[in-house]
């Protein structure tokens, strides 16, 4: 499957759809291709990406049938506060969806990520 390897976790997707109809989205508009299109130019444009002072956590499946891994990297590549987390045979494109022992690897390096970039404080005797 081009989103997942979880039958469950799909099955799960197309189970909201039939009982929340406003949930179904349908094909993009003419004006998500215009916005989208616009977007990938600004991406490409020298100095944009480069200028984001955040720290970004990427996260992509290197077998993604909806995103082109190698675009991805390229744009990962250039963030200057970026982590990529790349993930191989087993993983789709929605990683959270994905069969569990995949699932449990993203949901670790957002973990190490998030402790790596805004860590935990103690505050008392709890943590914040």
């Amino acid at each position: 499957m081009a989103l997942t390897h979880d039958g469950d976790r799909y099955a799960d997707e197309l189970w909201w759809r039939t009982q929340r109809r406003e949930l179904n989205m349908g094909p993009a508009s003419w004006d998500w291709v215009r916005k989208a299109s616009e977007s990938i130019v600004r991406l490409g444009e020298a100095g944009f990406i480069e200028s984001l002072d955040i720290p970004v956590l990427t996260l992509a499946a290197r077998k993604d049938l909806l995103v082109s891994w190698p675009a991805i990297a390229r744009i990962a590549a250039r963030l200057p506060r970026g982590q990529l987390a790349e993930f191989g045979r087993g993983a789709a494109h929605e990683l959270l969806r994905e069969a569990d022992p995949v699932r449990d690897h993203v949901l670790a390096q957002i973990d190490c990520f998030l402790d790596r970039v805004a860590p935990r404080r103690r505050v008392g005797a709890g943590v914040v």
